[in-house]
């Protein structure tokens, strides 16, 4: 597919700032049903059923990406060949869901852009790594050559970062954990002038949205393969897993409040040496239990067949929690002891919408270039420059 020439993409950015000036929200307002779509059945609690399908599943998460499906009908827009992104990553590493999701980012740009350029649209960098940087071996992930000036391109950076250190005028930062819990300065320090990435909308409630430009960007590498013959035992699944990390939550109207209380059942931490040893672990117990509210082994577990439960975070309601975690964590994983009734009826939902989920991952890279690209270069107002 060719590139557009310059009067068309000015028009195709002109349209994209129309949709992007619609509503600063990372969120994603669902768009009205489809009449001829059939609704999947409900339980009490308003979630699909344990009788959810893999269709019904992807017609209800078609209707999650309303606010860019407007464009639907859009010509695909392709970045200028002397365009590229810089993203500023921590070494690949499976302990590490941030490390993975900022590399699988510019490996998705370069991936689904390389039939319509000669050259990668991203490269990575690390402003505390160095040249040392550890990359994950399938990903197209290349470095930041010498002869490319950092500067020059579009930086998106992590929460955890501080300022702006590559000197960019075009900067993005991506909300991949409540701003200033894990470092990096809070929602009120960024500089308005940047666009806001947000892996959920949950993690952006503390931007205020007329000051903030805030666009949608949840990249995850479910990696499919792990999951198949995860071995069994030959007596059956038994005992618990425990896990502790982040155990912190950030709510609009709490402010940050510590996870308290006490798992229902004795200790038995999750020994992390890498995603198919958890898996091979998850598959070998009866329950997972995290004291983390945000960490998604919790929906690793479910997705090796294993029922979830995060202990709640104090005063903070199970909606709440979900707007912050994302629509993986809805099937299959448990939000108290009174919810694992729900985890259970809902483990055969958990790959489905999985896989419907990672089918959206084209669209979503897509409209993240898109509006970036109108934000900072079409006339919508971006930029420190």
């Amino acid at each position: 597919m060719r590139a557009l020439s310059p009067g068309t993409r000015a028009l195709a950015l002109a349209c994209c700032l129309l949709a992007l000036s619609s509503t600063s929200t990372g969120a994603e307002p669902a768009s009205p049903a489809d009449p001829s779509t059939p609704a999947p059945p409900t339980a009490d609690n308003g979630t699909t059923s344990s009788a959810c399908s893999e269709a019904s599943l992807a017609a209800t998460m078609s209707t999650r990406h309303s606010r860019h499906r407007a464009l639907a009908a859009r010509p695909r827009y392709v970045p200028p060949e002397d365009t590229y992104f810089v993203v500023d990553a921590h070494d690949f590493s499976e302990h590490c869901g941030g490390c993975m999701v900022l590399h699988r980012l510019c490996d998705r740009l370069n991936v689904m852009y390389a039939d319509v350029r000669e050259t990668p649209l991203c490269y990575l960098v690390s402003t505390t790594r160095g040249a040392s940087l550890q990359l994950n071996p399938g990903y197209k992930t290349p470095l930041l050559p010498p002869w490319l000036d950092a500067a020059a391109g579009i930086v998106v950076y992590p929460e955890v970062r501080v300022g702006n250190p590559l000197g960019s005028d075009r900067v993005v930062h991506w909300i991949l954990y409540f701003p200033g819990l894990n470092g990096g300065p809070p929602a009120s320090g960024y500089d308005p002038r940047d666009l806001v990435a947000c892996f959920s909308p949950g993690f952006c409630a503390g931007f205020d949205a007329a000051s903030y430009r805030q666009v949608p960007l949840r990249v995850l590498d479910y990696e499919f393969g792990h999951y198949l013959n995860v071995p069994r035992p030959p007596g059956g699944r038994a005992g618990a897993i425990t896990f502790r990390h982040k155990e912190v939550f950030s709510s609009p109207t709490l402010g940050t409040v510590r996870t308290s209380g006490t798992f229902p059942v004795a200790e038995h931490p999750l020994a992390d040496g890498g995603k198919r040893s958890r898996i091979e672990q998850y598959g070998r117990a009866e329950r997972f239990y995290s004291m983390d509210p945000v960490t998604f082994r919790s929906v690793e577990a479910a997705m090796a067949g294993t029922p979830s439960m995060v202990v709640p975070v104090p005063g903070v309601a199970k909606a709440e929690w979900l707007a912050s975690v994302g629509d993986e964590f809805r099937f299959g994983v448990a939000y108290g002891d009174a919810d694992l009734p729900h985890a259970v009826a809902t483990l055969p939902c958990v790959m489905p919408r999985m896989r419907a989920k990672a089918a959206q991952e084209r669209e979503t890279v897509e409209d993240f270039v898109w509006l970036a690209m109108a934000y900072f270069d079409g006339g919508g107002g971006g930029g420190r420059g």
